[in-house]
């Protein structure tokens, strides 16, 4: 018992399982009121009975329920670290089975990429009522076929007169998990219509101090996700402006490992794309965005 018990529990300056469980620690002060390793144990009964003066045989009914206790307790004590062994085995087979799949290599990482799922806008974040400016940003965007490629979706953001020149309409892709040091392509669909349009993509981890009033670089906990603050910004090189062809902008990037954040440099956790149009202009008009593509090389 001994033997098994010292395997499990953490000594200073050693090593133990991330699953060891607290009752472990607790059970030394029960055990030591055997102060014997199970195989002494096992010769309890004679020792009691010596120690009495009274044959084994000869024992009262009282003492042969302790001595039937006694065993029983270290037989449970025997089975301890089996049970664990085997509670560790079902929980890594429980998280193997319920945690997500990794994308394949190559695989698009953005969610919902054209908008061909059932809600179109699934995973996308068109709606900012945090950014001032952003407040009816939502209200300007639908998902439509027409200009399309290939038959098939994209956005449409449709800007009335003096949006465009003031703070413009944008979106936004879902958060994916980020791989720092890693290196990634990025491409977007554009079609600029009748503005111009600047995308891009960005890094975000955790915030270490959450504010009370965010903006485009601090995003509150919403949505499932913490709240975020950017630490990374890379520019996609610009689509021509007030263009009738589409244009797939793209470029290459390295995700740096760290980055300072609050004090403290700390790891990228999540990217995202924004896709963003706007013009010199108080006049309204339309651009179109197509499919949003971020693959880790």
């Amino acid at each position: 018992m001994k033997n098994a018990q010292n395997a499990l529990i953490k000594r200073p300056g050693s090593q133990s399982p991330d699953w060891e469980p607290n009752f472990l620690r607790i059970s030394d002060s029960v055990l030591s009121l055997e102060s014997q390793t199970p195989s002494a144990c096992h010769g309890s009964r004679n020792r009691v009975s010596k120690a009495k003066g009274i044959p084994n045989q000869r024992l009262g009914t009282s003492a042969r329920w302790a001595l039937g206790k006694r065993r029983a307790f270290v037989a449970s004590c025997k089975l301890i670290p089996l049970l664990l062994l085997v509670l560790a085995a079902v929980s890594l087979r429980v998280d193997a089975q319920t945690a997500p799949p990794s994308p394949p290599h190559g695989a698009n990482l953005i969610p919902n990429a054209n908008f061909s799922a059932a809600d179109p806008f699934q995973g996308w974040r068109i709606d900012f009522p945090y950014e001032g400016w952003y407040a009816k940003n939502k209200t300007y965007l639908s998902v439509t076929s027409e200009h399309a490629r290939n038959g098939g979706k994209c956005v449409q953001i449709d800007l009335p007169p003096g949006v465009a020149g003031n703070e413009g309409g944008k979106i936004e892709s879902a958060f994916v998990k980020a791989t720092p040091g890693a290196t990634y392509r990025v491409e977007i669909d554009c079609l600029t219509w009748d503005f111009s349009a600047k995308t891009f993509v960005e890094a975000w981890v955790t915030d270490p101090h959450p504010v009370a009033t965010p903006d485009k670089f601090r995003i509150p906990a919403r949505d499932g996700h913490p709240a975020l603050l950017m630490v990374y910004r890379a520019q996609i090189p610009d689509p021509k402006g007030n263009s009738k062809q589409w244009e797939t902008v793209a470029r290459d990037f390295t995700l740096p490992m760290t980055r300072p954040a609050g004090g403290q440099d700390m790891a990228p956790e999540f990217l995202s794309l924004k896709a963003y149009t706007y013009a010199a202009t108080m006049k309204g008009g339309k651009s179109y965005f197509g499919t949003f593509r971020l693959i880790q090389k």
